[in-house]
């Protein structure tokens, strides 16, 4: 394991997070950014860490190339201000907004734009305009990043990979009560429940976002995924 990631594990475990997944999610990340060839990139480019949260992915970008500008975005204030603490990361810049106003809100041309597990959280009816405006902002030649759970629906009657998902999303919500508040921790629990049960339209298959991807302009390679394969994580990259 390399000193930053090393060091970035060391301050989440004084976060009082999850240690257990931190490895697979970094390793889930690390495929992604490594297909992204984010190691290759100089020190004048920009590599955008969109839906940043506390940095896991900033600390997996920032193990691949010590010289990128990091930019860390993400729409909670509060978790943007706890990354900044963590200056081993060396993120360059925040922004505070969420993915679908980031076009507002950037006056730089990013090389690669990663996002790991928040785009679903943008509208349906949004999602579409929404990658459109994340091709129109990459340099050219510049290349989009996503990891995401395929899936539209899971019925419970799948009761093992249900569970492990219930799981998964409690996890998710735990940190989010602990780094922003109870209220919206519940409030993402609930979010996630409702797409699992088919009540809201939130998750897609890999072969939709490829769609997405394709219908925005982008060159798309096939969809990768990740394990554990209950959790049908995949990541896919787009080149504009």
């Amino acid at each position: 394991m390399s000193e930053i990631i090393s060091i970035y594990n060391k301050w989440m475990l004084e976060e009082d997070y999850y240690p257990h997944l931190l490895p697979a999610y970094q390793q889930m990340v690390g495929d992604l950014a490594i297909k992204l060839g984010i190691g290759n990139l100089s020190g004048d480019d920009y590599v955008i860490d969109l839906g940043s949260g506390l940095g896991y992915t900033c600390s997996v970008i920032r193990n691949l190339n010590p010289k990128v500008k990091l930019i860390a975005v993400d729409p909670s204030a509060e978790m943007l201000a706890k990354l900044e603490n963590c200056k081993e990361l060396m993120v360059d810049g925040f922004i505070n907004c969420p993915a679908e106003d980031l076009h507002n809100n950037l006056e730089i041309k990013p090389a690669v734009i990663l996002s790991s597990f928040a785009l679903h959280h943008i509208p349906h009816e949004e999602k579409q305009k929404t990658i459109k405006q994340l091709y129109n902002i990459l340099a050219k030649n510049g290349r989009l990043g996503i990891g995401e759970i395929s899936v539209n629906t899971l019925i419970p009657d799948e009761k093992e990979r249900f569970e492990h998902l219930v799981d998964f999303f409690a996890y998710g919500a735990k940190y989010i009560s602990k780094h922003t508040s109870v209220e919206n921790g519940k409030k993402e629990l609930e979010f996630m429940m409702q797409a699992l049960n088919g009540e809201t339209e939130l998750f897609q298959l890999a072969e939709q976002w490829v769609g997405l991807f394709t219908d925005a302009g982008f060159a798309v390679t096939k969809p990768f995924f990740s394990e554990p394969s209950d959790l049908k994580y995949f990541n896919l990259v787009g080149t504009k």
